[in-house]
């Protein structure tokens, strides 16, 4: 039974990095070569509350997105120490669309998430040249909805996704005077190259890697029923005797 476990576990882990894998070229759907839509708007600020705290919400844009996953950040990892369970900012996707797959190069690449920003890098130089940073985004997701919150939270590495919300500027009252904004320009880089997003509704257009995603939640669900099952029956058998 232990034996069983420990091989269900390196069977989950061997899954988990197969299911974040990115689809091949083949698998990109049309909507992601899409542009993202972007219209500014003048609208007035509104309260927001969110696990008990009040957030001054302020809009400056319709906004939709189509592309790729290729990174996100974890709320809950230990290594991120600015968001928790109860953080607004409930998930930052970074997506490609448009130029970046016009050709398989962006398997080439490597993309990584830390708590408020993403980062890429390539091979060579031909393959950097053939990167369009302009088609690449990091967003922070806010939503009022928890069926969009849901929907989000789901979202993974490799997925094709769609979303439509409102670019915002925001402020907690706990940080009264630090406003956290949104870029309103896909050309800027670094800090405050980030959008913002109020999101009223998103879908994952096509999930990735499906099939190891699935032998990875059932590995490691087995790894975790057999492991607790070989401890109860060591204790059994250890004080019936």
């Amino acid at each position: 039974m232990f034996a069983t476990s420990f091989t269900c576990f390196v069977l989950g882990w061997h899954a988990s990095n197969q299911a974040i894998q990115l689809p091949p070229l083949s698998d990109i759907l049309d909507e992601t070569y899409n542009e993202p839509r972007q219209e500014l708007i003048a609208a007035d600020s509104f309260d927001l509350n969110y696990h008990n705290v009040n957030y001054t919400v302020l809009p400056v844009a319709d906004y939709e997105l189509w592309g790729l996953v290729v990174t996100h950040n974890d709320i809950l990892a230990l290594d991120d120490i600015y968001h928790d369970e109860s953080s607004i900012d409930i998930k930052d996707i970074c997506v490609i669309w448009g130029n970046n797959l016009q050709s398989e190069e962006y398997l080439n690449w490597e993309f990584w998430s830390e708590p408020w920003t993403c980062f890429y890098q390539t091979k060579t130089r031909e393959s950097y040249r053939q990167f369009d940073p302009s088609a690449m985004g990091n967003s922070h997701l806010l939503t009022q909805s928890s069926r969009v919150k849901e929907a989000i939270v789901s979202a993974r590495i490799g997925d094709q996704i769609y979303l439509r919300g409102q670019l915002i500027n925001y402020q907690s009252e706990n940080t009264r005077g630090f406003w956290r904004n949104s870029s309103t320009t896909r050309d800027d880089t670094g800090n405050g190259a980030c959008e913002v997003i109020l999101v009223d509704e998103f879908q994952v257009l096509e999930e990735a890697n499906k099939n190891w995603r699935d032998i990875e939640t059932i590995s490691k669900l087995l790894a975790k029923l057999l492991a607790i099952s070989f401890a109860a029956l060591f204790l059994y058998d250890a004080y019936r005797e």
